[in-house]
């Protein structure tokens, strides 16, 4: 009998997960599953953002409702970085379009959901989120060893965004990201030191625009590229979310390298020869997230 095998995206969406799952949707291939957490926005707000994004795309897969807090401590919160209703300013508009009511719909929650997941052989679950759901997951010895492989954003080396040196999702819930390092699981982490040198620069926004498709999602590239101008200083659209989708179709594209790290109390990570092993993404190929970026909106041709 074949496996069955499943993948699932965990998100706290905001405007680059919701990048991160239109790329899923036009270009590789669409999860089984969704997990919203919070993060960028209070899970009710990434939950309909979800829905939303789903809508848009016409996806199928089911969204299940993630951690609404960390384990210890008090929910991040990211500022209008993606905007004040964490997705560009769309959501309710779109909501309404798309019939989402404002307590979105019925849906799993992580219990149930751990329990759906024994039925499955193996699993791919892509985080790019604090680290809660998925640590509460693997709490279940019969989730956690069908767990073949885990893609994680986030982290920081030279590169960190938050206080004591730590990254938004890992600093979102220290405790949980602990508990991941120390399963054993096959982990793959793209941190800033590789997210933060993709930028997506106005004029390829432009020409994505050019196609007239999707524009919705112009909207919501345009929204992360104010942002990733205003309030990092950067020059471009920062996709951080992307990459682990990428990487999960396209690994050849991708530069990875096995070091030990450690974490501690604050989610700063640093390399130790007494850390956990883990797979860290160095290097994406230049110019290849544009490249599929401009696929999806029919610049090429999109999935076969």
């Amino acid at each position: 009998m074949e496996k069955k095998r499943i993948t699932i995206f965990d998100g706290d969406v905001g405007t680059d997960d919701a990048m991160a799952l239109y790329l899923m949707a036009r270009v590789t291939e669409e999860p089984d599953y969704v997990v919203a957490t919070y993060g960028n926005a209070p899970r009710a707000m990434t939950f309909r953002n979800t829905l939303v994004v789903k809508g848009l795309l016409g996806m199928k897969c089911p969204v299940i409702k993630g951690a609404e807090k960390p384990f210890d401590g008090e929910e991040p919160t990211c500022g209008d970085y993606h905007g004040k209703d964490g997705l560009a300013d769309i959501a309710e508009e779109c909501a309404i379009r798309l019939g989402i009511g404002e307590k979105g719909e019925e849906a799993m929650d992580l219990e149930a959901f751990s329990s759906e997941l024994q039925k499955a052989d193996e699993i791919t679950y892509i985080a790019v989120d604090p680290l809660t759901s998925l640590a509460t997951l693997i709490r279940r010895e019969e989730v956690k060893k069908r767990i073949k492989k885990v893609l994680i954003m986030g982290g920081g080396f030279e590169r960190t965004n938050k206080d004591h040196d730590s990254e938004y999702n890992f600093a979102g819930d220290p405790k949980a990201l602990k508990e991941i390092l120390e399963s054993g699981l096959n982990l793959t982490i793209f941190p800033l030191d590789l997210t933060l040198t993709h930028p997506v620069m106005k004029e390829e926004i432009d020409l994505l625009e050019s196609f007239g498709r999707d524009p919705e999602f112009i909207r919501i590239l345009r929204k992360n590229h104010r942002s990733g101008i205003d309030l990092e200083g950067g020059d471009g659209a920062i996709l951080h979310d992307t990459l682990p989708i990428l990487y999960k179709s396209f690994p050849e594209k991708f530069s990875v390298k096995e070091k030990k790290i450690l974490s501690d109390e604050w989610g700063h990570i640093e390399e130790a020869t007494n850390g956990y092993s883990v797979f860290v993404a160095e290097r994406a190929e230049e110019g290849f997230l544009f490249a599929m970026l401009k696929r999806g909106f029919g610049g090429e041709q999109g999935k076969s």
